[in-house]
């Protein structure tokens, strides 16, 4: 599902962050326990944005 939102952002340096949630209302978890083989990885993931 695609998804927007509006922000008034100001310029520099910026991390979006999105979380899921699906349709029984679980949230998907803010952080996660370390995993070595790295399978099933469901952490969120920030994404760095620069603002001009």
């Amino acid at each position: 599902t695609r998804w927007s939102f509006e922000w008034d952002a100001k310029p520099g340096q910026h991390e979006v962050r999105v979380r899921a949630t699906d349709d029984a209302g679980n949230v998907q978890p803010d952080e996660v326990g370390w995993n070595d083989l790295g399978y099933l990885y469901d952490g969120v993931v920030g994404h760095p944005v620069e603002v001009l």
